[in-house]
């Protein structure tokens, strides 16, 4: 913590020796380089990697991971069929982004997305992205990266709609204070994931994603309406969706307490002002 600037990408399975642990030095990312990178531990496209001490560690298998088993659990229990995960990026300097699949390096949207796909997640970015604060692609457009193993693309293989939203910190580095200023910040982007929930379900009652004003844009009524669509979901599917995706990024074993102090704040902000944001991952 005290370099500002670093995370733990990885969750808290033990799966270098610790002697590897103290003698290596922590990548330019991360902090330790010691467990298994969730973010490659999804069944599509895994790739094994025989260094257990990497800060990509994808682990032993797909699914291999708890937390990954989660999400797996939830999304069949639920039948969710869309998705917002947070990401956030290393600096406040840098542009947000939504990726859509693909995000292996196996794959292209172009040659391996069927175009009413593409369609789709076109029609959708443009609604979202009204205010114009996004760059929106798969992951080679947005953000010049790939990798295998990840929730997103294992997701769309499951005939999930995800995207993943990455966003600036709202301080100079990932380790922001816990302050009015953080939340009403990143409360922004929170509401475009409440959003992209309440298109989601204007398109299983019409089969249509009319373009539409993000929140930033619309009148206090108008959010209201959407507060009460988003609390009616469809068997509240798509917020678990959005829940599950941020405790694989967090980890719940070792967040178990913030986890609950921010939800008691989000639903007793929700219940004072009438109105819901989505939480965003820090």
């Amino acid at each position: 913590l005290s370099q500002k600037s670093a995370c733990r990408r990885t969750n808290m399975h033990s799966t270098c020796p610790a002697s590897k642990v103290k003698s290596a030095a922590p990548s330019p990312f991360c902090l330790v380089q010691d467990g298994v990178d969730l973010n490659r531990n999804f069944g599509f496209d895994w790739t094994k990697l025989s260094d257990t001490c990497a800060h990509i560690y994808p682990g032993t298998q797909p699914f291999s991971e708890p937390e990954s088993q989660a999400i797996r659990k939830v999304l069949f229990d639920y039948q969710v069929h869309a998705s917002m995960g947070f990401h956030t990026r290393a600096t406040g300097s840098r542009p947000a982004l939504l990726i859509h699949p693909f995000a292996s390096p196996q794959k292209t949207t172009q040659r391996d997305m069927p175009m009413s796909d593409q369609i789709k997640f076109q029609q959708i970015g443009q609604s979202l992205n009204r205010q114009n604060q996004f760059i929106i692609g798969d992951a080679v457009t947005a953000i010049q990266y790939t990798s295998p193993g990840t929730c997103l693309d294992w997701l769309y293989s499951v005939n999930v709609t995800p995207f993943v939203m990455e966003v600036p910190p709202p301080c100079s580095h990932r380790w922001c204070p816990t302050t009015a200023h953080t939340f009403e910040k990143t409360r922004t982007y929170g509401l475009v994931a409440q959003h992209y929930v309440h298109i989601w379900r204007n398109y299983q009652i019409t089969g249509t994603f009319p373009p539409a004003a993000t929140p930033e844009g619309t009148t206090k009524t108008d959010r209201f309406k959407m507060d009460q669509d988003f609390d009616a979901s469809a068997g509240g599917a798509p917020p678990l969706a959005v829940i599950a995706v941020i405790l694989i990024l967090l980890g719940w074993r070792r967040n178990q307490q913030h986890i609950v102090v921010w939800w008691r704040r989000f639903w007793n902000g929700k219940k004072s002002k009438g109105t819901a944001g989505v939480p965003a991952a820090m």
